[in-house]
């Protein structure tokens, strides 16, 4: 009897404890449950809040551009009016002020649209010291995604002008793009132009300075002032001509008529003709030099002539 029950008394004892994880377990669930439901309404809360103040932002934008505000205004108020970004998670590259150049077309992107200025209307003083906050914002990822992830491209506007151009938003930054790059594009065309014209003329400068240094030397008395004068007037001339050299058909919105190729063209006939007389003086000179090597020899012959004839007589005074 006394067995019977112990064995109904562990029963009770195992059926109560099995009641109790099943309770405790449902509890559990229903904690859970509540837990994700209050993140899921928290998460709808911020989007509904976001949604909230993208709205208030856009009606404030169209009240800016309504009343004739300038694009950088507008620009700094659209960055102030917008919710923050979430801050950029991936790996980014450090910076710091030796990037000035590497990083000029996001500073210039930054400087609109957080500052409302216009990186080619201030100073070099004041874009300097303005990229040392450029550095800070971007070293602490307190600027957007795009930045980091090379969004950012040279299309930032880098002035206020408008270049006369009145266009509806949508096509406003498709061709204020097209007409910087085929500005860029015809500038540095230009300017390859121009650097190579003065390069040529530095190599032209540098191969007369070095014949001179090489021919004249030899020379010796007043032939070698006479032609260090010729040699130096020639150099001189050569210059002016050089000076004068401008690519036909290059303005300053682009190329003309002429290519650039029948620019380089012109130049390489202008430096072959200049090889030509070259190479004529160098002749000449050498000629000279010869004459003059032959001179001085025919002298030479003629003293040891005279010192092998035995001693000088001099005659005596009457």
């Amino acid at each position: 009897m006394g067995r019977h029950s112990s064995d109904d008394s562990d029963s009770s004892r195992e059926r109560k404890r099995h009641k109790k994880d099943k309770k405790e377990k449902k509890e559990k669930k229903e904690k859970h449950k509540h837990k994700k439901h209050k993140h899921s309404s928290k998460d709808k809360d911020k989007d509904k809040e976001r949604e909230r103040l993208l709205k208030e932002a856009k009606k404030f934008l169209k009240q800016k551009l309504k009343s004739g505000a300038p694009e950088a205004a507008v620009a700094a108020a659209a960055a102030a009016a917008l919710p923050p970004e979430p801050p950029y998670e991936g790996q980014i590259e450090p910076i710091d002020s030796d990037s000035y150049f590497t990083k000029n077309s996001e500073f210039a992107a930054w400087l609109k649209e957080s500052k409302g200025r216009f990186f080619s209307e201030q100073s070099t003083e004041e874009n300097r010291a303005m990229f040392e906050d450029f550095v800070v914002a971007w070293n602490g990822r307190r600027l957007p995604a795009r930045y980091y992830k090379g969004e950012v491209g040279a299309g930032a506007a880098r002035t206020s002008h408008q270049w006369g151009i009145k266009a509806a938003a949508g096509l406003a930054a498709s061709g204020a793009v097209g007409m910087a790059a085929a500005l860029d594009e015809d500038l540095d065309m230009k300017e390859q132009a121009r650097a190579q014209a003065v390069a040529e003329r530095q190599k032209h400068k540098r191969e007369a300075k070095e014949w001179l240094e090489d021919q004249v030397p030899r020379l010796a008395g007043k032939d070698k002032q006479l032609e260090e004068k010729r040699a130096r007037r020639e150099l001189s001339r050569s210059k002016d001509e050089d000076a004068e050299f401008v690519p036909r058909g290059m303005d300053v919105m682009g190329v003309g008529e002429d290519s650039f190729a029948a620019a380089k063209a012109r130049q390489a006939s202008r430096q072959a003709q200049r090889g030509r007389h070259q190479a004529a003086r160098q002749a000449e000179v050498q000629a000279r030099l010869a004459a003059a090597q032959a001179a001085e020899a025919e002298k030479m012959a003629q003293f040891k002539a005279l010192l092998g004839a035995g001693p000088i007589q001099i005659a005596k005074r009457q």
